[in-house]
This record gives C-alpha cells, structure tokens and sequence, in this order.
C-alpha cells in the first residue's frame, strides 16, 4: 500500500515535471498553441487528482474515513463536500493539456522526457494509476462496483493517451495489473508498469 510519504513523493515529483513543462511552454512562447490554463496546470492536476480519487470512493455509495484520510494526503485541506466533479466520462481536463503540450513540444523537436524515462503524460497515468490503487487498499473494504469503476477510468485514460498522444511506441507503459483475492478483504493489490 502506498503510504503518506509516497504520495507525497508522487505528487511532488509531478508538480516539478508540470514546472518543467511550463517553462518549456513559455520559453518558447507556444501558450497561445496549448491554452492560457497550461500556467496553472499544477493547480489543475491536483484538482483532478483529488475529484478522481472522490470518484473511485464513491463507486459504493459511501466515502469511508480511511478513504478521506488518503484523499487528504494529495492536499490536506481538502473537504468531503470537494468531491463530485468527475464523472469518468471524459479524460481529466489536465491531462488533456498535458498531452496536447507534449504534442506540441515533440513537433517543435522537444522529446520531454522525465527522470523515470517516460513522457508527462505517461507519468501522469501512472502516478493516477498508483493513487487509485492505494486509495482501493486504503478502503480496507473494497466493493467489486470500486474495483469495476477504477477499472473503467484507468482504461480510459489509457485510450486517451494512445489514441492523442503522438507517440509511436508505448511498450507496456501503460499496463495495469491488479490482484485482489477476496471482494471484502484485499490481500494483495498491485500496480506494475513495464
């Protein structure tokens, strides 16, 4: 299970590439290309970080106290009354502006490679990948409904990116793999990335 730590690291590993990426963005002046909301694309992510993860809580109906104790440790002033803004119908505005970004940059021969050798915006999937599967182990009561919808939403960004990213080769970057042995109490959940 991620601990508080680990998101922390997460979270603040992905503000610095959003920083990167906004200098990036400046310095070349292609803003007007990308959209004027792409300087505030920190605040953006953790926003829809946050409303993903109320998402998945809300599959079963109920938004437990272990699962608002983890939302918190991605912004620790977040409210319950925050959640219900993702709908899971659509990839999250930010990583819409992330990827048309790194479209942008790749065109103007920028390849914006991060620490781990991934773009942003498959950063992006897996740090939102690994945030839903911590918040389902953090539920300590996970529904088949949670699990289906965390299913759903990873999927969809996965064909988001494939389908918008305009990169050739995406190996197994965006695999999933979850194992979960018993509906009501998870043995073992785990995210891999190849």
């Amino acid at each position: 299970m991620l601990e508080k730590r680990d998101v922390n690291m997460l979270v603040d590993e992905f503000s610095e590439t959003c920083d990167t990426m906004v200098r990036y963005v400046e310095e070349n002046s292609i803003t007007e290309l990308i959209g004027g909301g792409f300087r505030n694309i920190k605040k953006l992510v953790i926003n829809d970080f946050i409303q993903y993860l109320f998402y998945l809580s809300d599959a079963d109906g109920n938004l437990s106290d272990s699962e608002l104790e983890y939302i918190k440790w991605v912004d620790e002033s977040v409210t319950k009354e925050e959640g219900g803004k993702f709908t899971g119908d659509s990839a999250p505005a930010s990583l819409r502006l992330i990827v048309s970004a790194e479209n942008i940059m790749m065109k103007k021969g920028h390849i914006p490679y991060i620490a781990d050798n991934s773009s942003p915006s498959v950063f992006y999937f897996r740090i939102i990948a690994s945030l839903g599967a911590g918040l389902l182990v953090a539920d300590k009561n996970i529904s088949s409904s949670e699990v289906d919808r965390f299913s759903n939403t990873v999927k969809l960004m996965q064909n988001y990116i494939l389908g918008n990213l305009k990169k050739t080769e995406f190996g197994s970057v965006l695999r999933v793999d979850m194992v979960i042995t018993d509906e009501n109490k998870p043995t073992e959940t785990r995210t891999i990335f190849n």
